[in-house]
């Protein structure tokens, strides 16, 4: 799903340089740092603490969100506009075949379309 240029390099939690190599690394990187992330701040605010997800989690760590979208994100993006509807969604394979994207699209989406103003009627 990365499109990025590897080597890259990100800072962990504790502001550390970590040299990504690959997708793989990427991914393991995500993995083990944003549980790192989710313990510290469970202590410190005396409460369970869920990880980042992983876009929100980029951002932090100073990785280029743009290399994160695949060169397909623009097809997904047409795709979930066409198919959104006010009768509901029908996904374009299985649910376990569907690239994450395509959901934060669909979220981004149905987020900034216009709501119909009904308080007059």
């Amino acid at each position: 799903m990365c499109c990025l240029d590897y080597p890259v390099t990100a800072k962990d939690y504790f502001r550390k340089p970590v040299k990504l190599d690959s997708e793989e690394s990427l991914y393991k990187f995500y993995d083990t740092d944003s549980v790192v992330q989710a313990e510290v701040a469970s202590k410190k605010m005396r409460r369970k603490v869920a990880p980042d997800d992983f876009y929100t989690w980029i951002f932090k760590r100073g990785i280029c969100p743009y290399g994160v979208i695949s060169p397909t994100s623009k097809y997904w993006m047409e795709l979930m506009s066409i198919m959104d509807s006010e009768m509901g969604l029908s996904l374009p394979d299985t649910y376990k075949n569907v690239p994450s994207i395509f959901f934060d699209v669909l979220r981004i989406h149905r987020d900034s379309r216009p709501v119909e103003d009904t308080s007059s009627q």
